[in-house]
């Protein structure tokens, strides 16, 4: 299955709440992120999305590598509200990138759904993930693996949405963000999709994601017990 996937990009960070602001460090991560989603099989289309202004057209290796794959590349950027992503944080300068593609993407108005990714994350079983994925449905993984413990959190680094859901419940959730206080965007899309009711799934293959986080310096990646924990809690909440 030919999926189109989304991957947002800041190179020139403006956020009060984020620890990796080396311009060189993160353009690197960025480029070689989206080298690897560029050799997955079910990957089709690749939208990547820099609200700093960063030109990634002009990276010739990655434009090289479409060609050789035989994959389909736009590339955008822009200057978002710098007031705002550094006063709300960087769920809300997310939130306008998607916002800007729903408007200027070519690629993604002619897909009927998408996966975005965080910008610099691997998915390193993206392939088998992405197996399990239909284009029909909206898939998101709820935060959490302890049962007792309420969940209120959609994880936002990766997901496939239908581009109808998105534009109906999602598309204008950023602008609720405000992470001083506690407001993120992973608490407003969990709300604006549990108030409908089997409006998602859990994926089927739980994401084995790695990377570095922007904003506490800390790896994404799990350890293998941890994994197994979530993929139990996963199989749980499907039943």
């Amino acid at each position: 299955m030919n999926h189109t996937l989304v991957t947002t990009s800041t190179v020139y960070v403006n956020s009060n709440l984020t620890v990796l602001t080396d311009p060189e460090k993160r353009l690197s991560q960025y480029i070689e992120s989206i080298k690897f989603y560029l050799l997955s099989k079910h990957i089709k289309n690749i939208v990547v999305c820099d609200n700093s202004g960063y030109d990634y057209s002009l990276c010739e290796e990655v434009n090289v590598l479409a060609q050789q794959h035989n994959k389909r590349l736009e590339f955008h950027n822009f200057h978002g509200d710098s007031d705002n992503i550094f006063k709300k944080g960087k769920g809300y300068g997310e939130g306008e990138m998607l916002k800007y593609l729903f408007s200027n993407s070519n690629l993604l108005q002619q897909s009927g759904s998408f996966c975005k990714v965080t910008g610099r994350l691997f998915i390193r079983n993206i392939d088998q993930v992405l197996r399990g994925v239909r284009k029909d449905q909206n898939y998101f993984q709820v935060i959490g693996i302890n049962p007792f413990k309420k969940r209120d959190k959609i994880d936002t680094r990766f997901y496939h949405c239908q581009i109808e859901t998105f534009s109906r419940y999602l598309l204008d959730e950023y602008k609720k963000v405000d992470d001083s206080n506690g407001i993120y965007l992973e608490h407003l899309f969990y709300n604006a999709l549990t108030l409908q009711r089997g409006l998602f799934h859990n994926f089927k293959t739980i994401p084995d994601f790695e990377g570095i986080s922007g904003s506490t310096g800390m790896s994404y990646k799990k350890t293998k017990l941890k994994l197994f924990i979530q993929k139990l809690a996963n199989k749980a909440m499907s039943h």
